[in-house]
């Protein structure tokens, strides 16, 4: 059971998404096993602007973010996975205006054959997919397929001053306003 501290309304109230709600989301969003790397909390607050996400919780057993991308507008379940019941009655208040995005291999595997049943299609995304890479390839950046990756991190150490500092506890509040600050540009 997730620990639901009140600063997220109840479905069908949304709040958008904001750094005050870190306290809340960041244990569940950590410890998921949803493997989906968009879902860590300091990548939705560095995209917060971007899809303009929303939140919201259902039944104290998930999360429930909705968002805007190339003017479609999506939702994504974090947490636990749906009823049946539940799927009808986010769907009911999303109506066909909205898609699902981001649904994991378990919410896959438990509701997929229900979801065809009622008509909808789920299609595999190959430009939302991640990609792993080794630590060490990732940070010689050789050969041509990492080329572009290598020509962004030259042109970044050409045109910026910058320097890089450990991630210790009393630099964690600025590590903070640093992500809410490129989630603005």
């Amino acid at each position: 059971m997730l620990n639901f501290m009140n600063s997220i309304p109840v479905f069908p109230q949304f709040l958008p998404l904001c750094l005050e709600m870190e306290q809340e989301l960041h244990p569940l969003l950590k410890n998921s096993c949803q493997g989906i790397s968009e879902f860590s909390f300091p990548s939705l607050l560095i995209h917060q602007e971007k899809y303009q996400y929303e939140i919201s919780n259902f039944n104290n057993r998930y999360y429930i973010l909705k968002g805007n991308q190339h003017n479609a507008s999506f939702f994504s379940i974090l947490g636990a996975i749906p009823s049946k019941e539940e799927i009808q009655a986010i769907f009911d208040y999303f109506g066909a205006n909205y898609f699902w995005k981001n649904m994991d291999k378990a919410q896959y595997e438990s509701l997929a054959s229900f979801l065809e049943t009622q008509g909808f299609s789920i299609l595999e995304d190959r430009n939302n997919e991640d990609y792993l890479y080794e630590r060490q390839t990732l940070a010689e950046l050789k050969g041509k397929a990492l080329h572009k990756k290598k020509t962004h991190v030259n042109n970044f150490e050409k045109n910026y001053q910058f320097s890089v500092k450990p991630l210790t506890k009393d630099r964690v509040s600025q590590a903070k306003a640093i992500l809410q600050q490129i989630g603005r540009a």
